[in-house]
């Protein structure tokens, strides 16, 4: 009854990257990676992870870098800059963070308020 349902799916994924099931992660994820909707959404940021955690470096990169949208998605963009160091690219990843950065510089205080955990970690690195 709730097979299709992106909702149900969507919880699932949470649930599943929770338990560090990843593969299954990797599996629902399939399933809904072309809603208009998955690209803005926590559930993008476990796929690519999990992608990542199961080898698969290239999807990762390729759904990190989906991510990678200016004023937004700043803890995707800081888990991005990490994959980057991780995987031997530390010109993209300086320029990811330096990016992130400066853009803190542009924000609202409501918004830069919202975004401080991410945006702390990524003055950090």
């Amino acid at each position: 009854m709730f097979k299709d349902n992106e909702h149900v799916i969507r919880q699932l994924i949470t649930s599943y990257y929770q338990l560090e099931r990843f593969e299954d992660v990797i599996i629902l994820s399939e399933q809904i990676k072309k809603s208009e909707n998955f690209l803005k959404s926590k559930t993008n940021l476990y796929y690519a992870e999990s992608l990542d955690k199961t080898g698969k470096t290239d999807q990762a990169e390729k759904e990190y870098d989906g991510m990678n949208n200016r004023f937004s998605n700043y803890e995707a963009r800081y888990k991005y800059g990490n994959f980057l160091l991780k995987n031997n690219s530390k010109a993209k990843a300086a320029e990811v963070f330096k990016t992130v950065a400066s853009e803190a510089e542009n924000l609202s205080s409501r918004e830069r308020n919202e975004a401080k955990i991410w945006l702390n970690k990524t003055r950090d690195e």
